[in-house]
């Protein structure tokens, strides 16, 4: 790590001094956008276990007609419909003006959590082919797991959301 670097004056982002602070406002907003990539991949992880679960068949019947099938199935949609609530109203809220970034950590946590659910469970629906390049939920799990650590992990979240809330 470099010392004592000059920066011009002109090169200068924001305000000299306050650079954490203005980077931890900066992922208050784009924690939302975070939210908003795990609702999109937990919706098609639903979208594809789904249709795979409509399609395979044991023992004589779709995949979808079993029980343990059906739990996973809507454990997901259950999970997606109320990430999809936190973030629309975390997003409103910041466009109307009146931002909660409590709730943008709140849709963070609970967008990184319910992606890597969803993505898990579509994964264990589509049985040895979930883990096949050709089959896109191998792809969705990797790309849910790191919404869990990136613009502030889990724990992280919680920190932030407990300090509020302990006030």
């Amino acid at each position: 790590m470099q010392k004592d670097v000059r920066v011009p004056q002109s090169n200068v982002v924001g305000k000299e001094s306050k650079g954490f602070k203005q980077l931890m406002h900066f992922f208050d907003i784009t924690r939302i956008m975070v939210a908003s990539q795990a609702l999109g991949i937990s919706q098609a992880c639903l979208d594809t276990a789904v249709k795979y679960a409509k399609e395979r068949t044991a023992f004589g019947s779709p995949i979808a007609t079993y029980q343990a099938t059906m739990t996973k199935v809507t454990e997901m949609a259950i999970k997606i419909e109320s990430l999809r609530n936190l973030v629309y109203k975390a997003a409103w809220l910041v466009d109307s003006g009146n931002p909660d970034f409590t709730l943008s950590a709140m849709a963070k946590y609970l967008g990184g959590q319910t992606a890597v659910f969803c993505a898990n469970a579509a994964m264990e629906i589509h049985g040895g082919y979930g883990y096949l390049e050709e089959y896109s939920v191998q792809k969705w799990y990797r790309d849910a797991k790191i919404l869990e650590l990136y613009e502030g992990t889990k724990e992280a979240e919680i920190m932030s959301i407990g300090k509020y809330l302990l006030r």
